[in-house]
């Protein structure tokens, strides 16, 4: 049975000159403290980063608060100050060892002692329980990987692909996969949990090929994402552990919530888990993360430590903008604390002014609370605030029977400054006073879009004065020379026809094609365009 033999030589080989002689340096510096070895691993604190490494027959396998994927110069540097204790004798890898024994012989020693070791017998048993569906994870994984396999040369194929169209990939066999992988975390979670998370890994690394068009894929992440906490919640996972899962996807994943979902892990990670949680985030990943997903993160961990006041807490003393302010009072609103919420919008609105997110958070806690009179104010304050037809509309709306007097305040307020003519002019159409519009567009430039609907609004009661008006456009049209130009300015014809009729004129606009014609006597496809209409 020979033991596993670690020396400087065996570190050297796994990492590579350049990080053997960085992790030279920091043992040679000092820098690796509180060397502790338990069985086949030793774990140390190296320049600050806290290393677990774990010597086998295949190897050395590390784990660092750094959250390099590969064998980092920490945890090189913890095995070279482990070698050079001296007297420390390696341990065996009792699993490579009994890899080595005979079946018969190892299932007799088993049952020899659990004979004599009732907890063991019964820990045996439920453990043989479980694996009647032993093969069932193996033939999961193995079709898993078999439709993800697929899926990912499919994406491949489009990639390649001369022809660049929208995929919308078939995902009934992985749904189907996903169904047995639910129906597993009942009786077995933690090896449910194995197979969630290897199918994370594969969906994310397919949505990450950008070729899968449509959202099933991402909902179907989402359900993944959700069974994994189920299964954590269910089994027994390793607090720490899962802390460094949790926050490494946070880190290198495109597609996972995981920075927002703390809260719903905090009983699977207990205090270890949640403690681990602090260091990474004050450590190793806070300088790796984007501030928006460092915020949501350390809002997540605080929640998932002590609730919303925890959370509300820590928020308080990184407040730096309204926007600070209206996360705390979303917060609270959402657990139905409107009066602390409408506390911290006014203290929000005192310091920065108003703010459309704030005021709209303001009149969610007014109307919760039945406060008619505060609601229609704050309304009338998003409506000066940002004017538009949507927030005169919600004032009205808001008003109800008693909207006359706020229909003139806001008009009034429209008519103050030439800046809302536009929506002076959209607001008076939503009235129905075309009269008033049309005023508007007398003494002020319109987008052409607003300046038509105001023209034809004009031209129910006053058809003669949107004569001039589609008389521009007609002779607009022609001037393009084109057949395009033709057409649209025929369209306007027709219009100027109706026009001219209603304004008991019709004999005038006969008289204009006329003119028109005649302006143009070049433009034989334009005077074919005007006989086929019938405008002789």
């Amino acid at each position: 049975m020979a033991l596993i033999q670690v020396d400087e030589e065996a570190v050297r080989s796994q990492v590579g000159e350049s990080v053997f002689a960085e992790a030279l340096a920091l043992a040679a510096d000092g820098k690796v403290a509180g060397l502790t070895e338990k069985g086949a691993s030793v774990a140390a604190l190296v320049s600050g980063y806290s290393v677990t490494v774990t010597f086998t027959a295949s190897g050395m396998r590390a784990v660092c608060e750094c959250l390099d994927p590969e064998l980092c110069a920490h945890a090189a540097a913890a095995a070279v100050t482990w070698v050079r204790m001296g007297d420390v004798q390696p341990a065996p890898d009792l699993y490579a060892l009994l890899r080595t024994q005979d079946s018969d012989w190892l299932a007799r020693r088993l049952a020899t002692l659990a004979a004599a070791d009732s907890t063991l017998a019964d820990r045996l048993w439920t453990e043989l329980a479980e694996t009647v569906i032993g093969e069932e994870p193996a033939d999961l994984l193995a079709d898993l990987e078999a439709v993800m396999g697929d899926l990912l040369a499919e994406a491949e194929d489009e990639g390649n692909s001369w022809y660049k169209g929208e995929w919308y990939p078939d995902l009934e066999d992985l749904e189907e996969v996903l169904d047995e992988i639910d129906d597993l975390i009942e009786p077995s979670p933690d090896t449910a949990r194995e197979l969630i998370v290897r199918a994370i890994d594969l969906i994310e690394e397919a949505l990450d090929t950008g070729e899968i068009y449509g959202g099933q894929l991402v909902d179907d992440l989402g359900r993944v994402q959700g069974m994994h906490q189920e299964a954590c919640l269910a089994g027994s996972p390793d607090p720490v552990k899962l802390a460094e899962w949790l926050m490494g996807k946070v880190l290198i994943s495109n597609w996972c919530t995981f920075e927002s979902s703390l809260p719903g892990y905090a009983r699977a990670l207990g205090a270890l888990g949640l403690r681990r949680c602090h260091e990474l985030l004050d450590g190793a990943i806070a300088g790796r993360v984007p501030d928006y997903k460092l915020s949501t993160l350390r809002e997540s961990l605080a929640r998932a430590e002590g609730g919303t006041d925890a959370a509300v807490a820590m928020l308080a003393q990184r407040v730096a903008s309204s926007r600070d302010i209206a996360r705390i009072a979303h917060l609270l609103i959402g657990e139905s604390r409107h009066d602390e919420a409408l506390r911290w919008i006014d203290q929000g609105m005192g310091r920065y002014g108003r703010d459309q997110h704030l005021l709209t958070l303001a009149l969610d806690c007014h109307q919760h609370a039945g406060r008619t009179e505060q609601a229609l104010e704050t309304r009338w304050q998003l409506f000066t605030l940002s004017p538009s037809t949507h927030t005169y509309q919600s004032l009205i709306d808001q008003a109800g029977p008693d909207a006359a007097p706020w229909k003139a305040k806001a008009i009034t307020h429209l008519r103050s400054s030439a800046a809302m003519a536009h929506t002076l002019a959209e607001v008076l159409l939503v009235n129905g006073d075309a009269a008033g519009a049309w005023e508007v567009l007398q003494a002020y430039e319109l987008g052409s879009d607003l300046r038509m609907r105001v023209v034809d609004a004009r031209a129910e009661t006053h058809p003669q004065d949107a004569i001039p008006v589609y008389q521009e456009l007609a002779e607009s049209s022609v001037s393009r020379a084109s057949r395009p130009g033709y057409q649209e300015a025929i369209q306007y014809l027709f219009t100027l026809r109706t026009l001219f009729e209603r304004a008991g004129r019709r004999t005038e606009f006969a008289s204009y094609v006329a003119r028109l014609r005649a302006a143009h006597p070049g433009k034989k496809a334009f005077h074919l365009q005007l006989d086929g209409a019938g405008f002789l």
